[in-house]
């Protein structure tokens, strides 16, 4: 009798397994995979997080960065407009910050969550555009000034008229933002032109602009380095090794105002794990980590604690204040969108067909 007994119990016992099994298949089958959360899907301006960066932060934290680039603000910008779901965090360059964006496809930070933040220096903090750090956090910065060759060029007045005559070779930054940078310095009615869509004269001065601006580089150190060269617009980042290495070479801000530009992450209101992504926002701030990524990056930090290191002075927070505030603006202006400026734009530089 015994012997059937047990026989009875392992039966019940097998089809409560089955059971059991067989409704959690179900309920697998029908209800979709939640992806592995040490994952982070980043958007981000081409440049600022290399491949080697990446690894890098794969290897220290085990966690997987599945980035998507985008070769310029304006393409980040149109990703983030149409698609922001699909990431956890997004970067964006402070000229292209609108408060719709802010609200509508950010989340607020949890600055309790982030330990680094402090490490912050108020230089890069409470600005106008998130003026209580609430969406935007501060990863790096940038000046685009001109690196001369003190040798083979003397500058009276350090204007850009001064710069833009030069019988040297010279080049510019090959960006629309650049451009029309300069563009509304030399000619600032042609602000009044971009608003009232006045075409005809908006493309006469750009056709006069763009025979002064012949060579258009978003790297110009080679050919400082070779001498082809003798002025280059860049930034700071990557005029820092250059001058740490040959006192000949200066970085110059003209009077006109060189252009501060910020790279800024924030947590995407489609992030699958918010607290994951606050903890990679804090991790890049980590001394060591931040080091990395401002090395390879080639741009200036944003951290207090980098100002004691052996960093280029132009990489570092601190550089900011030796700059003259008369000689830098923080450039905010959505003119650069306006289908005026990008049609006139297009139509003398092709390369720009964003």
């Amino acid at each position: 009798m015994s012997k059937y007994l047990k026989i009875f119990f392992l039966a019940v016992l097998f089809s409560f397994i089955w059971g059991a099994w067989w409704g959690f298949y179900r309920l697998e089958k029908h209800t979709p995979r939640i992806k592995n959360s040490s994952e982070i899907r980043l958007l981000a301006r081409q440049g600022l997080f290399t491949p080697k960066f990446i690894e890098y932060y794969k290897k220290t934290f085990h966690t997987k960065i599945v980035l998507t680039e985008k070769k310029t603000e304006y393409e980040v910008l149109r990703e983030i407009l149409s698609n922001f779901n699909s990431y956890d965090i997004i970067q964006i360059n402070s000229f292209i910050v609108k408060s719709f964006i802010l609200e509508n496809i950010f989340l607020p930070l949890e600055l309790d969550d982030i330990s680094h933040f402090k490490d912050i220096s108020i230089d890069f903090k409470n600005f106008d555009f998130d003026s209580d750090n609430k969406y935007l956090l501060p990863v790096s910065w940038g000046l685009n000034g001109f690196l001369i060759n003190t040798e083979q060029i003397s500058l009276a007045n350090e204007s850009l008229d001064e710069m833009l005559s030069s019988k040297a070779k010279f080049s510019i930054l090959a960006s629309p933002v650049e451009i029309y940078n300069i563009a509304i310095k030399l000619k600032p009615i042609i602000k009044n032109w971009i608003e009232t869509s006045q075409t005809e004269e908006l493309h006469k001065e750009l056709k006069e602009i763009r025979s002064r601006l012949t060579i258009l580089s978003s790297d110009s150190r080679k050919q400082m380095q070779d001498g082809s060269l003798k002025l280059a617009q860049m930034t700071n980042g990557n005029a820092a090794k250059l001058i740490s290495e040959n006192s000949s070479y200066r970085f110059v801000l003209p009077k006109e105002r060189a252009t501060l530009w910020i790279n800024l992450l924030s947590v995407s209101r489609g992030s699958r794990d918010a607290r994951l992504a606050h903890s990679f926002l804090n991790n890049l701030l980590n001394t060591k980590i931040h080091r990395k990524l401002i090395e390879e990056a080639e741009e200036a930090s944003v951290l207090e604690s980098l100002n004691a290191s052996n960093l280029p002075l132009l990489q570092k927070a601190e550089f900011i204040r030796r700059v003259p505030l008369s000689r830098f603006e923080l450039f905010i202006n959505h003119d650069v969108f306006e289908p005026t400026w990008s049609q006139a734009l297009r139509k003398e530089w092709s390369e720009f067909a964003y």
